[in-house]
């Protein structure tokens, strides 16, 4: 009994510590380098179906980030996952874009691409 007293007593002080610092892996300052990414073919066909399962935004036939907590695409897109996700698109193709700070949402972890 005095085991769950001095727990509850505690309760108020475990719940006003501050949670551990988590680092943000997106700068926050404008534009930020980064990658749009898609599964291909070797040739002209592309598929991001990918994306579908992230918070993305379609640029065409690729990928990009849509908020902060979005992986890197250069680093979810590999191979390994264009294989298990449509094994006719096998190779990851990249290419290089800038992010901007979105005009829709009042929050620089929402981007939109400049």
């Amino acid at each position: 009994m005095q085991f769950f007293l001095v727990a509850l007593l505690a309760l108020p002080a475990v719940l006003a510590a501050p949670a551990p610092a988590v680092d943000d892996p997106w700068p926050t300052t404008f534009p930020i380098s980064s990658f749009a990414c898609s599964c291909t073919d070797g040739g002209s066909r592309s598929t991001i179906g990918p994306c579908l399962y992230l918070p993305g935004i379609a640029l065409g036939d690729y990928c990009a980030p849509a908020v902060a907590w979005s992986p890197h695409m250069e680093d979810y897109f590999t191979n390994d996952l264009c294989v298990s996700n449509d094994p006719t698109m096998p190779k990851a193709q990249c290419i290089p874009i800038k992010l901007c700070k979105s005009t829709l949402a009042n929050d620089p972890k929402y981007f939109q691409i400049c």
